[in-house]
C-alpha cells in the first residue's frame, strides 16, 4: 500500500497535524482455525507489517534554530512490525464452554524520528460461557489476567496505558 499527500497527528503535539509526503507498507497476514476434536477449537493469527515513510521532511525546532530533517525510511508511530495471537476453546459439555486467548503486540515507535519506543507486550484472556436454559446464557471474561502494565498507544510526550486486569460478565436472554 502506498499513500501520498497525507497528514498525520503530530506525535509530539496531538493538537497539531503535520504533512507527510508519502508512506508505504507491505506485509503478510496469516490466520488459521483447527478443530482437533469435537470439543476443542484452536486458532491463531500472525501479521508482519513493514511500514515506513518514503518521502517525509519534518521541521524540527523553532525560530532561528529550526531545521528540516528527512524521516524517509523511518517507521510511523504506533505501528508494530509483528502482531500475533492464539486461542483455545473447550466445550466441556452441552452447557459449558471455556476459552483462553493470548495476544502479542510488537515494539512500536513513539515519534517520527524513531528515537523513542515501547517494547512488545503480551496479554492473556480467559472466558467462560454457561447455557443455563435454552433461552438464558451467562458469559464471563477476564482480560489481562496477569495484570500486565503496558502502553496501548504512545507519543513522545504521553503514553496511554492499557487497561489493567478487568472482569466482565453478561446475561443473554433470547426470546
Amino acid at each position: 500500500i502506498r499513500r501520498k499527500n497525507l497528514s498525520i497527528t503530530d506525535p509530539n503535539d496531538t493538537t497539531k497535524v503535520i504533512p507527510v509526503g508519502e508512506q508505504s507498507s507491505r506485509g503478510l497476514e496469516l490466520a488459521a482455525r483447527w478443530r482437533p476434536a469435537a470439543a476443542w477449537q484452536l486458532g491463531g493469527h500472525w501479521s508482519y507489517t513493514r511500514a515506513r515513510y518514503e518521502n517525509f521532511v519534518e521541521t524540527v525546532g523553532s525560530g532561528a534554530s529550526a531545521a528540516t530533517v528527512s524521516r524517509a525510511g523511518n517507521t510511523p508511530a504506533n505501528v508494530p512490525r509483528v502482531v500475533a495471537g492464539l486461542s483455545a476453546d473447550w466445550q466441556a459439555n452441552e452447557s459449558l464452554r471455556l476459552g483462553a486467548d493470548w495476544r502479542h503486540v510488537g515494539k512500536r515507535y513513539a515519534n517520527t524520528a524513531n528515537t523513542l519506543w515501547d517494547e512488545a507486550y503480551q496479554l492473556l484472556g480467559l472466558s467462560a460461557t454457561l447455557r443455563i436454559t435454552p433461552q438464558l446464557t451467562a458469559r464471563a471474561r477476564i482480560d489481562n489476567v496477569a495484570d500486565t502494565r503496558y502502553v496501548a498507544s504512545l507519543s513522545s510526550s504521553l503514553p496511554y496505558l492499557g487497561a489493567p486486569r478487568s472482569v466482565s460478565g453478561a446475561l443473554d436472554w433470547q426470546f
